[in-house]
């Protein structure tokens, strides 16, 4: 997952942030599908679960949602909302989209 995560930083760092936050959300998605097809909830300890790495890129998300257009701002919560809907996330909270979310809701509420 690093390279993903480190692919996302350039993105941010260079200001091309819909490319960052479509491989977010590409990002998140195959995970949501992974993790039940491959029954990853087997393998959690305090060293390993795979929302750690998606959790790292989230924190590179937030700190730059204040430079984010309306549009993609939206664009992200939409894809959030509709991840939300995975068996992953409504039976196993992974990842932690809700707290994403609320995130979001707190930055432009």
């Amino acid at each position: 997952m690093l390279p993903v995560e480190n692919a996302i930083e350039q993105y941010l760092f260079d200001g091309d942030y819909a490319s960052a936050v479509e491989m977010f959300l590409q990002l998140v998605d195959s995970m949501c599908c992974h993790f039940v097809a491959d029954e990853h909830w087997n393998y959690f300890d305090d060293f390993y679960s795979p929302a750690y790495g998606a959790d790292r890129c989230w924190k590179q998300i937030r700190g730059n949602l204040d430079k984010f257009p309306e549009t993609l701002f939206d664009e992200l919560e939409e894809g959030l909302i509709d991840l939300s809907e995975t068996e992953a996330f409504q039976d196993y909270c992974c990842p932690r989209i809700g707290g994403w979310l609320k995130d979001m809701k707190k930055m432009y509420s």
